[in-house]
């Protein structure tokens, strides 16, 4: 079990408040699972589009365009430049596919260990929090992700310097989890949230300016709670918006393709 669900169940016990904590639980993970569905959901289409374009151009390469290289070697013309780029390719493919399928296979293993180092993790979450399209719903969704687990914690009784430090546990992106680590310290010196995070640039106007309304007011829980429906509003747009944003981009990766191979 996480430190989340292990410091609930203990604050849980010590409040005699088992219960209600075990629901809030039960609620955080459903609403995590119900994120993580909507985004696979969303990204199947164009992962389906590319893997039938890949498995096109093997079959081009292995079947089609060895039957064709036998026409062009008896016709004596000098052949276009995608053509020659085309015959090249596939002399490659039916050579050397052993060293290309150990290379592709090498650099999916290297890129996985360094992306599980320390310096190498921070540098993908970064990307993903910078990559078009994708970036804004990774961001949104971390959001969200931070403001139900901190308002879930809230309530149940711990102090907020565990609470920031659980959260930076499970928020899923280590940029993310520098700021609240930042937040957590600033809390310590006793500073307010909402004017660390308005320093960290990470949280749009309108969370810092509800974070501050909600410890101005004692409301901070209830605040927490807006802001997570609101991020989860925003989430769902995203990826409802998805598919019209990835479209052309497909369109004009299979248009290239296609063009490239018609005048081959």
């Amino acid at each position: 079990f996480s430190d989340l669900f292990v410091n609930m169940i203990r604050a849980g016990e010590a409040s005699g408040t088992l219960e209600d904590i075990l629901k809030r639980l039960a609620s955080l993970a459903e609403h995590d699972a119900e994120t993580k569905a909507k985004i696979k959901a969303a990204t199947r289409y164009p992962k389906i589009v590319v893997g039938v374009m890949l498995i096109a151009v093997v079959i081009l390469m292995k079947f089609v365009v060895p039957n064709f290289m036998q026409i062009f070697k008896e016709v004596e013309l000098e052949l276009p430049l995608a053509t020659r780029m085309l015959i090249a390719a596939n002399d490659i493919f039916s050579n050397y596919w052993y060293i290309l399928f150990g290379a592709a296979g090498g650099i999916y293993f290297a890129f996985n260990a360094y992306t599980r180092t320390k310096v190498g993790r921070r540098q993908m979450d970064k990307l993903k929090l910078k990559v078009p399209i994708f970036g804004p719903i990774f961001h949104k969704v971390a959001m969200s992700s931070f403001t139900m687990t901190m308002s879930t914690l809230n309530r149940s009784g711990l102090s907020i310097i565990k609470n920031l430090e659980i959260c930076a546990e499970v928020v899923g992106n280590v940029i993310v989890t520098e700021v609240i680590i930042k937040l957590k310290e600033a809390v310590k010196e006793g500073k307010g949230l909402a004017s660390t995070m308005k320093e960290s640039k990470v949280f749009t106007p309108m969370v810092v300016q509800m974070m501050s309304a909600g410890e101005e007011s004692g409301e901070l829980d209830n605040m927490l709670v807006k802001v997570s429906e609101y991020y989860d509003m925003e989430v769902d747009y995203a990826i409802k918006n998805l598919s019209t944003l990835i479209e052309p981009v497909l369109l004009a990766f299979l248009g290239a393709g296609v063009l490239f191979l018609m005048l081959a």
